[in-house]
């Protein structure tokens, strides 16, 4: 998960769509080849926030 594929999901202003007003991340072990979320990313994506 890289934070500029997060950055082109948040939606900005638009009377058509809501505004994005939260970022949930989470490491789900089960699914994604029991790889964690790296921290540097962690910490990228919460600069966006």
């Amino acid at each position: 998960m890289a934070a500029g594929d997060i950055e082109k999901a948040v939606r900005g202003k638009n009377i058509h769509f809501p505004q994005t007003g939260l970022i949930c991340l989470e490491n789900p072990l089960n699914l994604a080849g029991r790889v964690v979320v790296p921290l540097e990313n962690m910490q990228e994506i919460f600069g966006l926030a």
